[in-house]
Parts: C-alpha cells; structure tokens; sequence
C-alpha cells in the first residue's frame, strides 16, 4: 500500500518538517508517554511513497498498519514472502568469483575475495527499474535463515532489493566471535566487510540508517566488553546509531567518528593503501577509546604510545586548531578579544588564508550565528580584516533573527555547503536550557553534533568563570562534547595588546598554545599577529615592566603584582636581565632602557582600534611559532 505526504500530514499530529524529511507524532501514541507530543515519527518521501520509521522503537509493522488504517480506514498488505532460497545464494556467489567486473569492484573498495565469500556476496543481471544492470548481491540473514537480498550496480549507485526482503536485524551477526573483547558495528555490508579485510575485526552492520535491530542482537552486542559504533557520519547515520546506543549497555558503548569523511569507505577510497588504511584505523578506534568517558586501566594511554607520538591524523578546518566536522570552544572573560579573534579566523577561513600567517585551512563558506553582538560592534570587529579577501563572512543576527541550532533550515544549509559556523555565545543559544543541567546541556550538544554530521564544522564562543579566567563556565557536559577548547586570556585586558590562546582540551592530538599580539597589530597590518615562540622568565618580567610599569618600578612591586611565575623565578629573571641590559637599575627603580627618541615618550598601548604608539615596529612581521 502507497501513502503520500498529504495523506498522512492529514491524519498524524504535530506534523512537521525537518533536514530532507518531516516528523509527526506516532500513531501509537500508547506505546509512548505523553502521547508522544514530542514527535517520534521520521517520514521520508521515496517516490510516490513515503517511508516511515518510529524512533522510539514501536513495532515497523504496528506503526505501518495503525497509519495505513488511519488514511485508508483498512490495514496494509501483508509483506511478500522472500522468494529465493540457500541454493540460490550459492549459485550468485560462484558467479562472482568468475566475474572480472565484480571481482574488480571489490578489490578497488578494499574487500578481500576471502571475505566476501565468507559472507556469500554475489553476481547477478539484477532489474533496477527497467533494465537489467551488473550488479553486487549481498544476502542478509536472521536467525540462520535468509532475510533479505540487497543488489547494488557495480556502475554508479544504484540500490535494489528482492521482493520480501528485510533489511532488520544486524548484518552478518551469525559470524560474529563471541570470545573476541569487542565488535565494531557499521551502517553498510560493505564496511564490515572492509574493516574485516583489513585487519580481521569482529565487525557487524545496520544495514540502512532505518533498520530495526531486535532485542536477540542487542543482547549479543550487549556480551562484548567493547562496542564501537560507527554509523555514517551524516544526520541519518547519526542519528540511527543515537538510537541503538540506548538500547545498549552504555558503560561498554564506544562512539566512533571520521571527521572529514562519510565512512570508512571513503577513508579507503581517499588513499587505497591497506598498510596506510590499518594504521588509521587503529588509530582512529584507539583514539576515541582513550577518549571515553566511563574507562578503565586499558583504556588510558601508555607511556609507549606517547613516546611513539602517533602521527596526528584529524583532518582540520584550520590546522591544529579547529577540527573538521567537530565542535571547538573559544571561552573567556569579558572583553577578553574572544569575538575578534573568531571574527578573524573566520575570515581567513572564507578567504583560504593562514590563520597567524603559518596554520593552513581548508576553504569554505562561513556563517556566524551573534546573539551576543550589536550590529556596531560587528561591523567594529569586522573592518578590522577587510584586507585579508574579498569573500565575507555571512551572519545571522539578532536583528536579522538567529535560528536554533536544531532548525530544519540551518541543517538543510550545513548539508548543501558545510559551512564553518559560530554560536556566539553558547549560553544564547540555550533556549529553555539550564545551563548547569548535564542532561539538557547534553540534549542541547546533541543538536549541535547533528549540525557536524550533516556536514558543518562548529565554533562555540562561551564564557569563563568569574573565579578562573581559565576554567569554562557551566555543566561539565561542554567539555565532554568538544573536541577543542581554548582559553582566550587578555593578558591586558581591556587593552587587548597580547592575548594568550591556552589549550585546555585537545581530543587525539598534541595541545598547541599560542601568544597572540592583538592591537596595534590589527589595527595596522589587519591580522592577529604571534608573539615569540618561547618566551623566557627573563622575556616576560622585561615586557611586564615596560608594559605595565613605563615609569619604572621596585623589585617588589614585580614580585607583588605580576602573575604567572613564582617568586623565586621572577628574582632569577630580574637578575639575569640586568646582567644583560634589558633592565636598569635606576636608584632602586627597574626600568627598560630606551633608545633615540623613544626614550622621551611613555609606552602605554592604545584601546582597541586606533592607532599603535610610534616605539611600535609596524612594518617587523611578528615571530613564528612552529
């Protein structure tokens, strides 16, 4: 039976669009609480049908019936009985190993002979609408019986399926090694079959983002130490491995994600070379291992595999700092440049250009989201990075009218040109949210996740606490979720002459700390400049005095009031300074020697936006940090 959008929009509740799809209220709604007033219901257009798919795990067939009842007033069909047997599925795979196109299609995916025909995959002629095309079967079975079979063209991408066929229950599951510690479970035959090619892992599949999984396999899934679960990293994928890790055991659930790909075929496609595909593999499931909230001995890293210093294997937005497909904070005080600082990223990013002048990024559109900015103060921070390109930042703002992060627009946007895009602040955008409850800080992060799996990468700007400049404010839910955070510390504030950006998370990469000169440097070269790559004692008490005391001060006042070094290493330091005429003593006052006719002016440093002072080497390119 066939039932169309405007048919079921007339009988469901709460009905909805949302990403490629709608949603709607179950028609069940008493195997849901509350009458399922928050839609469960996922509709899918396919041709002059829909398909349909309750979340909260009622019954495909119960949920079919009741909505066929509802339009039509009688009940569905009943499913056509699968039509071919085992002796069939013998005769397909004998046919693969003869043909060349086939075999050569598996071997350009990275399936071994061996495995697909462990797992019975076949040739055949199969009709894909109107015309017979070469195609790939793969036979799905259930309870050691025949389920389904799946055809794909070796041609293009085409999908088909025998009449009866069902695509429920895990893939492969009857080969599944009950005494290995842990299974990997794909969305896709042809992932499992790859992971089991290279690297023999104990390796099961969803066989479409809409299969239904009954409880016989969640509870075999259920007796391994380890489940790692790596759906398609888009919003479909996302969200069907979201439902089956709450039907499992969630201290032993480990998520799995490819930032930068769909799947671990495209990790293949993207450089077909089985030593180089093993180690990343074996990376990227070691990392999030080590990365897991509930771990134990095993799970942390070992003193070896920190002096092997694997090789940094996320792919970025901008190198070292913003991972793609991810979420990254920038947090701080008040007035503390965080604004400018991603205004100034982003802008490199839409323009190609390099972050500091040394992290290369990856083009993209930009969107920043500012619930936190007047129009002035964009259009202030803006002009500033004018010179860097003529592509601009694109912004939604109070004025023009932010969208949630979960609005069926911005996805559909993050689908069609995976934007880098900003959430400035964090806690603006928690509508109806209590910032300090870890459930409802989750739910909120959920949604920004789901922005990264159809395809944008993810700036968080939030605040720090009034106690720690360097501590984030609000539910620990935020650190469990980014991938990167980084302090944004004035060292001057509201100066805004050197800002320091401290790495406080780094997920599956080495932390990267940088010292930033802001003003006078933006407002005469239009970019955020880096300050040396080490600084010593002697370097920070030398620019403390000449910044914050022009006038000279007494050894004790740098031993009272400068922060960040012990008493005893700001002694050492003066000490050495005076040794090598960086500072003099002049009658018991430190003081930073100045040359020419510097030494008539005060070196203060302006407010943001205007001009520097004349002791300022405009034209000096600031030092690189490697």
């Amino acid at each position: 039976m066939k039932l169309t959008i405007e048919a079921v929009r007339a009988v469901l509740r709460n009905f909805r669009e949302e990403g490629n799809g709608y949603v709607a209220s179950c028609p069940l709604p008493q195997n849901h609480a509350h009458g399922d007033s928050n839609p469960s219901l996922a509709i899918t257009p396919s041709g002059d049908t829909i398909l349909v798919h309750c979340r909260a795990g009622c019954d495909q067939d119960d949920v079919w019936n009741a909505l066929c009842q509802a339009v039509t007033g009688r009940t569905a069909e009943p499913k056509k009985k699968l039509a071919v047997g085992g002796l069939d599925v013998k005769q397909l795979a004998s046919e693969l190993s003869n043909n060349a196109a086939a075999l050569t299609f598996l071997r350009e995916r990275g399936i071994s002979l061996e495995v697909a025909s462990k797992l019975q995959f076949g040739f055949a002629d199969w009709k894909f609408g109107d015309a017979n095309k070469p195609a790939l079967v793969i036979p799905h079975y259930a309870d050691g019986k025949l389920a389904g079979l799946k055809a794909r063209t070796l041609e293009g991408k085409e999908f088909s399926q025998e009449p009866g066929s069902s695509i429920d229950g895990l893939f492969a599951a009857e080969h599944l090694d009950p005494l290995s510690a842990s299974v990997l479970v794909f969305e896709g035959c042809e992932d499992a079959a790859l992971a089991m090619t290279h690297g023999g892992y104990n390796s099961t599949a969803i066989i479409a983002a809409k299969s239904k999984i009954p409880e016989r396999d969640i509870a075999k899934l259920n007796e391994y130490k380890y489940v790692y679960l790596i759906g398609d990293q888009d919003l479909a994928g996302k969200r069907a491995m979201d439902s089956l890790q709450l039907r499992l055991n969630t201290e032993r659930v480990i998520r799995v994600r490819l930032p930068g790909f769909k799947d671990i075929g495209d990790v293949w496609k993207a450089n077909p070379d089985p030593t180089q595909f093993r180690t990343y593999l074996r990376q990227v499931l070691r990392q999030a291992q080590v990365s897991r909230d509930n771990f134990e001995l095993e799970d942390l890293l070992t003193e070896s595999e920190i002096r092997e210093r694997q090789k940094d294997i996320t792919p970025y937005v901008v190198d070292k700092m913003v991972p793609m497909n991810s979420i990254t904070m920038f947090f701080g005080e008040e007035k503390s440049g965080k604004s400018l600082l991603v205004t100034y990223i982003l802008k490199c990013v839409a323009n190609g250009e390099k972050v500091f002048g040394v992290l290369p990024v990856d083009k993209r559109p930009v969107l920043y989201l500012d619930r936190e900015n007047s129009n002035d103060d964009i259009a202030g921070m803006s002009e500033h990075f004018v010179e860097l390109g003529t592509e601009e930042i694109r912004y939604r703002t109070r004025e023009t009218n932010c969208p949630e992060p979960d609005s069926p627009g911005l996805i559909a946007f993050c689908e069609r040109y995976k934007p880098l895009i900003v959430f400035d602040s964090l806690t603006k955008f928690a509508k109806n949210v209590d910032v300090f409850n870890p459930a409802e800080m989750s739910a909120l992060f959920d949604k920004l996740l789901d922005l990264c799996a159809a395809g944008a990468t993810v700036i968080i700007i939030h605040h720090a606490t009034k106690a720690d400049a360097e501590k984030y404010a609000n539910s620990h839910q935020i650190g469990a979720n980014v991938s990167r955070a980084f302090a944004v510390v004035s060292e001057d504030r509201p100066k805004l002459h050197r800002v320091r950006l401290e790495a406080k998370l780094f997920r599956g990469a080495e932390p990267a700390n940088f010292n930033l000169l802001a003003f006078p440097v933006i407002a005469q070269q239009g970019v955020f400049g880096l300050a040396g790559a080490v600084m010593t004692d002697r370097d920070l008490v030398v620019e403390w005095v000449r910044d914050r005391k022009p006038q000279g001060c007494t050894r004790e006042t740098v031993k009272k009031e400068m922060k960040g070094l012990r008493a005893n290493r700001k002694v050492a330091a003066i000490r050495d300074a005076l040794a090598t005429g960086e500072l003099v003593d002049r009658n018991g006052l430190l003081d930073v020697p100045k040359a020419g006719n510097a030494a008539n002016k005060s070196l203060t440093f302006p407010n943001s936006g205007t001009d520097g002072n004349d002791e300022f080497d405009f034209d000096a390119k600031p030092a690189v940090v490697n």
